[in-house]
């Protein structure tokens, strides 16, 4: 048994399931997607570049 069922791991669902956590509360997070953070989370796919690949690019201009 839980404390708290959460729909959604987005923004507010891992803040909320991390600070019940903190309070020494139990947690079950389900989601439709195989990660966290829902919409917020950044992969290279939605055109972020770590800073080696920056770097790389600046090199290539200069």
């Amino acid at each position: 048994m839980y404390d708290y069922l959460i729909v959604g791991a987005g923004l507010f669902g891992a803040v909320f399931a991390h600070e019940a956590v903190a309070q020494g509360k139990t947690c079950s997070v389900i989601d439709k997607r195989p990660y966290i953070t829902g919409n917020v989370a950044l992969t290279p796919s939605d055109g972020h570049k770590d800073k080696s690949e920056k770097q790389k690019e600046r090199k290539r201009w200069e």
